[in-house]
């Protein structure tokens, strides 16, 4: 059996937890991306100074001043919903947790741009929402694209010699 022991050097500041933290914001150098922040100044987990609270360093924060404690997307904006498209854009502010969603924060559940709602093929990729029989169904998902009563299929016939 091993144990590795990391060991702080003498007259080295250290964090809560006994590790190494020469900037004293509170993050090990090891895990701190930004080394040189001033001490006192609230920072994310990453080390890097955070104003507002909400988990996103100030250079990468798109709303600097969300209120903290605010469930944010990875731009730092209020995303009360989770899906991560900001709650000022969202479109379907109520989209359920873990559903895949469009650059409108609606469900999308083939990943095509079009709301499921929307898409007249939901469960296969069609952004361009071909129809050409203008039935309710897309082309990709019609067994009958050309509304002939005949199922579309192709039929490997020899050709002669």
């Amino acid at each position: 059996m091993s144990i590795n022991v990391h060991l702080t050097p003498a007259n080295d500041p250290v964090n809560t937890d006994g590790c190494t933290d020469n900037d004293g914001d509170g993050v090990k150098d090891d895990d701190d991306s930004c080394p040189n922040t001033p001490a006192g100044t609230q920072v994310n987990a990453s080390g890097c100074t955070d104003t507002d609270g909400d988990g996103i360093g100030d250079s990468s924060d798109s709303c600097p001043n969300t209120p903290q404690g605010e469930q944010v997307n990875a731009s730092g904006c209020t995303d009360t919903d989770g899906d991560g498209v900001e709650d000022g854009a969202d479109q379907c502010p109520s989209t359920p947790a873990g559903d895949p969603v469009n650059n409108a924060g609606c469900t999308d559940t083939d990943g095509d741009g079009i709301a499921d709602g929307a898409d007249n093929c939901p469960l296969i990729a069609n952004s361009d929402q071909a129809n050409a029989d203008g039935d309710s169904v897309g082309d990709v998902c019609d067994d009958d694209d050309d509304d002939d009563g005949v199922a579309d299929v192709t039929i490997n016939v020899p050709t002669p010699l």
